[in-house]
């Protein structure tokens, strides 16, 4: 084979190769775009969900907050309740011991 052909036939198979190959590259970029859209979509839905679960938390942890003190100051009224209902501390009783002739 002539020198020239060699190079011709080579030249020709590159040049398929390599359209094949960039036909595949943006085959795959295309689904490579969608996946990305699809990823950020779900992304922004996440942190929408995520948003509303602190916003739910925060109303939560300000119930909890709102009912400890109303548990509290019933607590703290009963306690008073029963503390004044005590009388004033009694006095010791002190007893004296006679002691006893030798």
């Amino acid at each position: 084979m002539d020198q020239v052909l060699q190079t011709n036939i080579f030249l020709l198979i590159t040049s398929a190769a390599i359209v094949l190959f960039v036909i595949v590259l943006v085959i795959l970029l295309i689904y490579l775009i969608g996946i990305i859209r699809d990823i950020r979509k779900i992304s922004s839905r996440v942190q929408e969900e995520v948003d509303k679960v602190a916003k739910d938390l925060d109303s939560a942890r300000a119930g909890i907050k709102n009912e400890s003190k109303k548990i509290f100051s019933i607590f703290s009224v009963l306690s008073s309740l029963f503390s004044s209902s005590k009388s004033a501390p009694k006095a010791k009783k002190t007893t004296t011991k006679k002691k006893a002739k030798k």
